[in-house]
């Protein structure tokens, strides 16, 4: 039997995917194959669409696992009578149980019972499992190799000096759920962050956020992008929204100090990478930019 899997959701989403992954096959001792990563588009990165996982990471990241099978190396022989769509049966609600999750054994039950070759799993596999955390997250991801563009867009973003980080947060995506959990969300404009973080050093700050050139006319910078000289930001490109995050990842990874929203799994996978839990939203001075409460 081989599992088929997806990664789903953001970018630390789909590590989460992947570190499951990991986990479950070698637990249970099932060879498996990842087909699709998620792709969102810069301009709007609530809507997702799926494309094969080559275009997020080299696949050579993941022939070191004794489990692991190239997806292209079994389409040929997949059909209807050897595969087993398990995920199709979990969206259409067959799967569920009391509209709760699956159990770890209720899975295991589930796609045994079938017998078929192949058993497509699907994607956001992590909410099914327990067998991760943080550093084990952090562990795979320095194992893993980016896609060639990414790399390439790396190169053009090479920083030749030190420099500090910030991971911004100010998409309104959020809100729905920080009320409905009574989390606050704190936006400041940049500025009053470059002002008032207590960096060590006066080093330029690289600010990892999507779409930094509209946040001047969104008044979350207060000049013009182009008039300041200690802020760095990756140049425009071609990659989607996951592709920049995992960019940005690489460029935070070495920086000299770092902070962000602790709300974000994106800044708490940089932060467990940088072993630096320096968190602005939990800084009192930034209170007053609860968007929420002012909103």
């Amino acid at each position: 039997m081989l599992l088929i899997f997806d990664l789903f959701g953001g970018f630390t989403d789909m590590l989460r995917d992947l570190v499951s992954i990991y986990n479950f096959s070698l637990k249970y001792k099932y060879n498996f194959t990842i087909r699709n990563a998620s792709s969102r588009a810069v301009e709007n990165h609530e809507i997702y669409s799926s494309y094969s996982v080559d275009n997020l990471f080299n696949l050579q990241s993941f022939k070191s696992n004794k489990y692991y099978i190239d997806y292209c190396s079994i389409t040929d022989d997949m059909n209807d009578s050897n595969t087993y769509d398990f995920y199709r049966n979990k969206v259409e609600g067959k799967l569920w149980k009391d509209r709760n999750f699956l159990r770890e054994e209720e899975i295991i039950n589930s796609i045994n019972v079938n017998y078929k070759k192949y058993v497509i799993i699907g994607g956001s596999f992590w909410y099914y499992t327990n067998l991760h955390n943080m550093e084990q997250i952090c562990s795979v991801f320095k194992t893993l190799i980016p896609n060639d563009r990414i790399i390439n867009e790396l190169t053009k973003n090479i920083i030749n000096k030190h420099y500090n980080c910030i991971h911004y947060r100010y998409e309104h995506d959020w809100i729905p759920n920080l009320k409905n959990w009574g989390v606050p969300y704190i936006v400041p404009p940049i500025d009053e962050l470059i002002d008032n973080l207590p960096f060590k050093n006066k080093h330029p700050i690289y600010i990892c956020t999507n779409g930094i050139e509209k946040l001047h006319s969104l008044h979350l910078l207060y000049r013009k992008l182009e008039t300041y000289d200690n802020i760095l930001y990756k140049k425009k490109n071609d990659l989607n929204y996951d592709e920049n995050g995992y960019l940005d990842l690489i460029i935070i990874v070495n920086c000299e100090e770092f902070y962000g929203n602790s709300i974000s799994g994106f800044t708490q996978l940089s932060a467990v990478l940088k072993n630096s839990f320096n968190f602005y939203n939990k800084m009192d001075y930034f209170n007053k930019y609860n968007i929420i409460t002012n909103s």
